[in-house]
């Protein structure tokens, strides 16, 4: 029945009608449209075998095409005395018919998709673009020499003549294949096809030279994922600055192509790749050989299932606060900063860098990585690093520093600079949590203003000072343990039988500082024992607020004012004490040790205790804890100012001992 090579593209059941003919049932018959243009009105699936009883349109012999008209969304077909035939009983007649159908843009298109001849004449202005067979939309055309755009009510559409790879043209169609990116909400499209009144267009003279001669991918599996997205950085010794591609996902690799030159860029195997989401659609992606940043938005991100990729974990990528990726190495004598592996951007001498520090306040999403200066004579640079590399690059660093001081100075001056670390290690953990407590409630407060944030300060105030009451019995009740454990496994290991009755005296100040110390805390916290009615969930201070009375808060703003000064005095004239208390001791205890130390070889006992020193030095580049700017070297230097003493500026370590391990 059907034609050779010819195939059912498209059927429907309703929404045609045919007249000028008399006693022939449509009821039980659907329309159908063939690949060749043929129209089939018959019972379903009887065209496969011999079928008596059809009605035919054989466009491929008469060329008449059906009158056609774009009504908002849908495609009025109505054409006047077209040449059917009519088979009823194995009998064939011919016989003129009108035929009126109606399509949707769906419908339309699909068929549009497979047909190969347009049997469709649209006389209206409006034309209809259809997307990969499937996104049909009407709007305005407009050809020109070098690109054809098309204007719907809502959107633009741009379609350069070097993106397409193929085409066909038909007085009443152009049909383009390609990759042709939209927007991302469609994306990518492979086809497009245009259909309508294009009497007046024609593609520019010499088309078909011009297409043989555009840079071409050429066929990718429909089933293939692509989008589009911008790479910034050095990629296989090219370099690209919001350079526009091509990314496609090809069953397991992904594979870059230059979006104008289609031209392969990178690929690699997916489990090759991982990445650091820097916000606002930019990504850093590392393939283990190359680091770039690419942008991509949201969708076109989880169309390729980038969104699943790992974290980086190489320790030798990190990036500026721009955004730009690097790669960082440490040699012998450099710090080396590139953008590839094979070149450089940035050497750093050790020996000119005077300060390496790390600043947890600002918020980074990536994993491990924490934001880090390095100061290099007069110059200074801010990266995101990883907290690992960090701690070897201070290291490192610090060695040169080691080895000089290794060489020249005398085994008496190393072991002073030790037991310096051992005192800024000993004040740090007994004071230094304590002293940021206190100036956190000395900042300004709107007292005045705000009585819910005095209340709120009050509750606060209370809270905050009785935790960190049984943190200071934590710290001096252990501590001193954990001091003389340290140098007993120490002699041990180097097979010495050392006399550590000294260490007493460490343990007796650090009780008797705790003590002292609760009692004055003690002291700051009773200030508030009249109003303690105000300690209450937070969720409850406004209400309590409107209805207290002009002297009810004259009494709170008091109490507040007061617990602040109480602070100011604990800090100013009794933390003092207490800090110069326990340098003074721990430095005597630890002179004392000396003549123990003085057993060992002399060479061996310089290179275990600059060990030491060096941890300390790198514990104190980082912040107090996540989220903050200060420095542990910046608390232990603010401890020792409160008492004036000034030595070799040391840092310790929470709860680093500066001993052996």
């Amino acid at each position: 029945m059907l034609k050779r090579d010819e195939k059912i593209i498209f059927s429907i059941k309703s929404g045609f009608s045919l007249n000028g003919l008399n006693d022939y049932k449509l009821e039980d018959k659907c329309l159908q449209f063939t690949n060749l243009g043929n129209i089939y009105i018959s019972k379903v699936d009887c065209l496969e075998e011999e079928c008596s009883d059809f009605i035919m349109y054989d466009f491929d012999e008469h060329g008449i095409s059906l009158y056609s008209e774009i009504d908002k969304e849908s495609i009025n077909v109505v054409s006047d005395y077209i040449p059917f035939t009519v088979c009823k009983n194995g009998i064939e007649k011919s016989v003129e018919l009108s035929i009126l159908i109606v399509l949707d843009f769906e419908e339309f298109s699909e068929i549009d998709n497979q047909i190969e001849n347009m049997i469709f004449d649209f006389k209206q202005d409006n034309t209809i673009m259809i997307l990969d067979g499937r996104y049909a939309y009407s709007g305005r055309f407009t050809g020109g020499d070098e690109n054809i755009l098309f204007a719907t009510e809502n959107f633009n559409f741009n379609f350069d003549f070097n993106d397409v790879e193929d085409f066909s043209e038909e007085y009443n169609r152009i049909k383009f294949n390609g990759y042709f990116y939209i927007n991302e909400k469609l994306n990518i499209v492979r086809k497009v096809s245009f259909v309508g009144n294009l009497s007046n267009y024609k593609l520019p003279l010499g088309f078909e030279l011009k297409v043989e001669s555009n840079n071409k991918i050429g066929f990718l599996p429909f089933e293939d994922r692509m989008v589009v997205c911008k790479v910034t950085g050095k990629i296989a010794n090219q370099v690209y600055d919001s350079k526009e591609v091509f990314l496609i996902k090809h069953n397991e690799m992904y594979i870059f192509y230059d979006k104008i030159k289609k031209k392969e860029i990178l690929s690699r195997k997916i489990s090759n790749y991982s990445k650091y989401f820097l916000g606002n659609d930019e990504y850093i992606i590392f393939d283990e050989e190359n680091v770039f940043k690419m942008e991509i938005g949201a969708k076109s991100l989880h169309r390729v299932f980038l969104n699943k990729l790992a974290i980086i974990t190489n320790k030798n990528i990190g990036y500026t606060d721009s955004g730009n990726p690097f790669f960082i190495s440490l040699n012998k004598e450099t710090i080396k900063i590139s953008n590839s592996k094979s070149d450089s951007v940035l050497e750093i001498e050790k020996d000119l860098i005077s300060d390496i520090t790390v600043d947890e306040e600002e918020s980074i999403e990536n994993g491990d990585l924490v934001s880090t200066e390095i100061k290099f004579a007069d110059r200074k640079i801010k990266v995101n690093l990883k907290r690992s590399l960090i701690t070897e690059m201070t290291e490192n660093v610090f060695s040169d520093y080691q080895i000089s001081l290794f060489e020249n100075a005398s085994i008496e001056e190393v072991y002073e600079n030790w037991v310096k670390t051992v005192s800024d290690m000993v004040v740090y953990n007994i004071f230094g949590e304590v002293y940021q407590l206190c100036y956190r409630f000395l900042k300004p407060y709107s007292f005045e203003e705000d009585i819910a944030e005095c209340i709120e300060f009050i509750n606060k105030y209370y809270e905050e000072i009785e935790e960190e009451k049984k943190k200071i019995d934590n710290i001096t009740v252990h501590l001193s343990g954990i001091l003389e454990k340290n140098e007993l496994n120490y002699f041990r290991s180097m097979g010495i039988k050392s006399d550590l009755e000294c260490m007493e005296k460490i343990r007796k100040i650090f009780l008797e500082i705790r003590s002292s110390m609760n009692y004055d805390l003690n002291e700051v916290i009773n200030k508030f024992d009249t109003v303690n009615y105000l300690i209450m969930p937070k969720s409850m201070v406004e209400e309590f607020c409107e209805r207290l009375s002009g002297h009810d808060m004259y009494i709170i703003k008091y109490f507040a004012k007061q617990g602040q000064k109480s602070l100011e005095h604990f800090i100013q004239d009794l933390l003092p004490f207490y800090v110069e208390k326990v340098i003074v001791t721990v430095f005597e205890v630890y002179m004392d040790l000396y003549g123990e130390y003085s057993k060992l070889e002399e060479k061996e006992l310089k290179y275990e205790l600059m060990n030491r020193i060096k941890s300390a030095h790198v514990f104190k580049q980082f912040t107090v804890e996540s989220g903050s700017s200060i420095l542990r070297k910046e608390v232990v230097d603010d401890l020792y100012s409160l008492v004036k003493f000034s030595s070799m500026r040391i840092d310790s370590e929470f709860y680093y001992t500066g001993g052996y391990n």
